[in-house]
């Protein structure tokens, strides 16, 4: 699971911007992931759902078993 949530880690980061956040990774199956990500900015939330598949590629896991899921969030300082 560590290998797989540092994946999403560095896919959040590369691929959102830096107003996205890994928040949590629940495994509630085994090989089955949901990730939710916090971000600032609304219209990131349509680049989660193509990051399954990407993210999916690299542990060898199937789309399905990954679902990353981006919630707007308030900025705070």
């Amino acid at each position: 699971m560590r290998t797989v949530v540092e994946i999403v880690r560095i896919a959040i980061d590369n691929n959102m911007s830096a107003r996205a956040r890994l928040i949590k990774v629940v495994c509630p199956d085994e090989k089955m992931y949901d990730v939710l990500v916090g971000t600032t900015m609304k219209e990131r939330k349509v680049c989660a759902p193509q990051l399954d598949a990407v993210i999916a590629a690299v542990p060898a896991l199937l789309p399905d078993q990954i679902n990353v899921t981006a919630t707007p969030v308030e900025p705070r300082r």
